[in-house]
């Protein structure tokens, strides 16, 4: 059988069986897929994700909620002795400005 050079144009054979070497786009690339440790106060799990933000997201979404605070929510958890945190990403340092 003459294939062209290119393995991208090599598409799909005479009987659907697919003779391209890399896989297509769109389908599930399990090689870029690891596996993540997540340890928290409730325990440690273990999730199988593309991306370190994929694996802890996936884990976030099923123990937390997130939604902008109301102006009684600021009020009652104010009044509670919470305060308003700011969110740094781990990468990200505080600039020292001379």
């Amino acid at each position: 059988m003459n294939l062209p050079s290119n393995p991208m144009l090599w598409g799909r054979g005479v009987f659907g069986v697919n003779l391209c070497k890399q896989p297509r786009k769109g389908l599930n690339r399990r090689m870029n897929v690891r596996i993540y440790l997540i340890a928290s106060n409730r325990g440690v799990r273990l999730v199988r994700a593309n991306h370190r933000s994929q694996a802890l997201s996936y884990v976030a979404s099923q123990e937390l909620t997130v939604r902008v605070a109301s102006q009684d929510d600021l009020v009652k958890y104010l009044a509670e002795g919470n305060r308003v945190e700011t969110a740094v990403a781990p990468d990200q340092g505080k600039l020292e400005l001379e």
